[in-house]
């Protein structure tokens, strides 16, 4: 198996529905009662840095037990208000970036 070869610098990225396009080594799924959403995201950004989330610092050093099948992926419940504003807070870890309107 060759390496893949990159002309240019990756840029770490939640969004997109290819983990293997991403990079990213984990997935989060946001129940909200009704729907389940997923999100192919990377431990090291949730868990690193300035706008790294305590809860998963926690979770992904074993002090809290992730809900799902294996260690790629973890389910957690969120009221429908806090999961419709998962992609803006997604948007904030990974690239400093808080969009928010009446809408979202």
């Amino acid at each position: 198996c060759k390496a893949p070869h990159f002309d240019r610098e990756v840029v770490l990225d939640w969004r997109g529905d290819d983990p293997r396009k991403n990079f990213s080594n984990w997935t989060l799924i946001v129940y909200d009662g009704q729907n389940r959403r997923r999100y192919n995201v990377h431990k090291a950004m949730l868990m690193n840095g300035q706008r790294r989330s305590d809860y998963f610092v926690r979770m992904f050093g074993g002090c809290t037990k992730s809900q799902g099948n294996n260690n790629n992926e973890g389910e957690i419940y969120m009221p429908k208000t806090a999961a419709n504003v998962v992609p803006q807070w997604l948007d904030y870890t990974y690239k400093n970036e808080l969009n928010l309107s009446t809408t979202n």
